[in-house]
C-alpha cells in the first residue's frame, strides 16, 4: 500500500502529490523534476559515449557479456 503526500517541490518550487512508501519520508522532488532528472543524466550517459571510438565501445559490450552471469531462479513447485 502506499502514502499520498503533499510536498513542495525543490526543484521547482511547486506543490504536488507524490505517492511513496510508508516506511519511507516522502520524497523531495515532484515526479516532472524526476523525470527530467533521469532524462538529464541519460543524456550525458550517451554523451559520453559517443566520445568513444567504436572499438572501445565494443569492447564495453564483449566485457559486460563476459561478467554477465545470470541469477538462478528456481523452477515453481506446483
Amino acid at each position: 500500500m502506499a502514502v499520498l503526500s503533499m510536498i513542495t517541490c525543490e526543484g521547482c518550487g511547486k506543490r504536488a502529490e507524490v505517492n511513496h512508501s510508508p516506511a519511507d519520508a516522502p520524497p523531495k522532488f515532484c515526479g516532472e523534476c524526476r523525470a527530467r532528472a533521469l532524462a538529464s543524466k541519460r543524456d550525458q550517459h550517451f554523451a559520453e559515449l559517443d566520445t568513444l571510438t567504436v572499438e572501445e565501445r565494443l569492447r564495453r559490450i564483449e566485457a559486460w557479456i563476459y561478467d554477465y552471469r545470470p541469477q538462478w531462479v528456481p523452477p515453481p513447485r506446483f
